[in-house]
């Protein structure tokens, strides 16, 4: 790393540490040398942003007021984990501490996604030809 960086050992330490902040030249280097789709430059920028401790009550007023949710697969490639074959349909249920029937909505609005997710999980070690018979429908 150091030497696509151009810095020495002693540097590179203090941006492990975090002493050290990689700038947009390091960045830009390092999505060059590791073909990352510009995700080293985009990190430090959601950094910058920061943490807000209420993302979630956000998120969920949000979804509330949205009319429509679309859902996109990422095109970074990355295989779905291994894992045992547990369904995840125990989990798509309103949370056990639903106090509203928004909360519970918006839960069942996100079900069918999560389902999906759980079946190609699921269907990882099949072949192609299965894979594409389990998500046809979505065209």
């Amino acid at each position: 790393m150091g030497r696509i960086i151009r810095r020495s050992k002693s540097s590179v330490s203090r941006f492990e540490t975090g002493e050290y902040q990689l700038g947009e030249a390091e960045c830009e280097a390092l999505d060059r040398a590791w073909n990352t789709g510009r995700l080293f430059s985009i990190l430090p920028h959601c950094a910058r942003i920061g943490h807000d401790p209420n993302w979630l009550q956000q998120y969920k007023e949000q979804e509330a007021q949205a009319g429509l949710i679309k859902t996109w697969q990422s095109n970074l490639g990355t295989p779905p984990p291994r894992h045992p074959r547990q369904p995840a349909a125990p989990n798509l249920g309103p949370p056990p501490n639903a106090s509203t029937s928004a909360e519970k909505t918006l839960t069942e609005r996100r079900a069918p996604s999560w389902g999906l997710v759980d079946r190609l999980c699921g269907l990882a070690d099949h072949p192609p030809r299965e894979l594409h018979q389990a998500i046809s429908h979505l065209h």
